[in-house]
């Protein structure tokens, strides 16, 4: 199940710095991407029609 919300009681997920990018998969996918210091990886924000 899929819990909203969640990031919302860490500071770090509220507060933070992002890098935010658009990107456009092999398979035309268009992703708005980020990347922040305070955990490892990179997150889809969103995806664009």
């Amino acid at each position: 199940a899929h819990r909203a919300g969640w990031w919302l009681p860490d500071d770090a997920w509220r507060h933070g710095t992002r890098d935010y990018w658009h990107i456009e998969t092999r398979e035309g996918r268009r992703l708005w991407l980020f990347h922040t210091p305070q955990a490892p990886g990179w997150f889809v924000h969103g995806e664009f029609p």
